[in-house]
């Protein structure tokens, strides 16, 4: 899917309504749900997590790492990276007519990497977890 294609239900990478009531519709142009009023506007940015274990960068700046659904990486990618995700909620419900991203159609979400980590949790999660190609959870523990 192109950034300036539409988002229709059941795509990846796709806004959805949760809460209660859920997705009620879809704007004119297939591009946003619209949400019950008891719902929220949902999106879950997902970052790829497999690496070519080469390359630090790219010239698209993504074609050096790729997607897994299985949690192996493998082929021309066979190197694990952390995992991240962004879940974005925002409060809105009924008509999406009016709603915009700076980078276009609902498809054109992106994401930059932030760290927001506490550096000595980080230390303890990369020398623990990453450094040891240890299966850790979201508390660095085993």
């Amino acid at each position: 899917m192109r950034w300036t294609d539409p988002t229709p239900a059941g795509s990846p990478g796709q806004f959805w309504c949760a809460g209660a009531g859920g997705e009620i519709g879809r704007s004119a142009d297939g591009n946003w749900p619209l949400c019950a009023p008891t719902a929220h506007l949902t999106h879950q940015l997902v970052f790829p997590d497999c690496w070519d274990g080469k390359n630090l960068d790219s010239p698209d700046h993504k074609s050096h790492v790729a997607f897994t659904y299985d949690g192996k990486c493998s082929g021309a990618y066979p190197v694990a990276i952390p995992n991240l995700s962004f879940v974005i909620d925002y409060p809105t419900s009924g008509s999406a007519g009016n709603l915009r991203l700076a980078t276009g159609m609902a498809s054109s979400i992106h994401g930059d990497f932030f760290n927001a980590w506490d550096n000595a949790a980080l230390g303890h999660r990369v020398k623990d977890c990453i450094t040891q190609k240890a299966k850790c959870n979201s508390a660095g523990t085993f």
